[in-house]
């Protein structure tokens, strides 16, 4: 999870973009456990203040970046609706 440098702006992984997400909507929310469809809206919502683009199958490459960290063990689902909260060995990262 490298971040590249392309011209003046420097370009996150998705997976960066979804962390970065999650831990502010977490902060807004004051939960433990983010809705799927809440991490898409903040990663676009920060996109759109860092004036960045995303590309046009974003909301894919979301989900893959969710389902990679989870496989990695930062993420976990809590259940079969949506819902995704950090491990503890996601938290010590």
């Amino acid at each position: 999870m490298v971040s590249t440098r392309s011209g003046r702006s420097t370009k996150h992984t998705y997976a960066e973009r979804v962390l970065r997400a999650y831990s502010q909507a977490q902060r807004e929310h004051r939960r433990q456990s983010v809705h799927l469809a809440t991490l898409r809206a903040h990663v676009r919502r920060i996109a759109d203040e860092r004036k960045d683009k995303l590309g046009p199958k974003w909301r894919t490459w979301v989900g893959k970046a969710v389902r990679k960290l989870e496989e990695q063990g930062v993420l976990q689902p809590v259940d079969s609706s949506g819902y995704i909260r950090m491990t503890d060995e996601g938290k010590k990262a």
